[in-house]
């Protein structure tokens, strides 16, 4: 939640200032103009954020790993790049490529239980309230095990 306060207040005071250069300038707008300007502020400030943790960091639009321990297996799940399904270190499943819904990767154990993994973008509300973006659910044998959050 602080994270997401922080951009909005960084924002809107860049808004302010981009409104306080043309009122020094003494640019004549009507009221709506001045909101439009700072909206558009606010929006260059956000791609700009993005684009400035894109170099600084390397990271993609996101970078989440999640660990589970299920009997003798050490399930890992990554999501970034491409999502990837480790089991006991082992990658047995990996999506690649842009997804606008959930993705699912499958496995199965050695003790032959099947492994379903369902990854999938948090509400809106969730998300803002507890700064959890994305859902990570296990199952095994279709049986919800654990639903984890990053």
């Amino acid at each position: 939640m602080r994270k997401v306060i922080s951009e909005i207040v960084e924002a809107f005071i860049v808004g302010l200032c981009m409104s306080g250069i043309l009122l020094a300038l003494r640019v004549e707008a009507d009221i709506w103009q001045f909101m439009a300007v700072a909206g558009g502020a606010i929006l260059s400030v956000g791609i700009g954020g993005f684009v400035r943790k894109a170099i600084a960091t390397g990271e993609y639009f996101y970078n989440y790993e999640w660990s589970y321990q299920y009997g003798e297996h050490a399930i890992t799940v990554k999501a970034g790049k491409t999502e990837e399904l480790y089991i006991n270190g082992e990658l047995v499943d990996k999506k690649s490529g842009v997804s606008f819904k959930s993705v699912e990767l499958k496995a199965q154990l050695s003790t032959g239980e099947n492994i379903k993994v369902i990854l999938s973008g948090e509400k809106i509300r969730k998300a803002v309230s507890n700064d959890k973006f994305m859902r990570c659910e296990l199952f095994v044998d279709d049986v919800l095990l654990q639903t984890g959050m990053a």
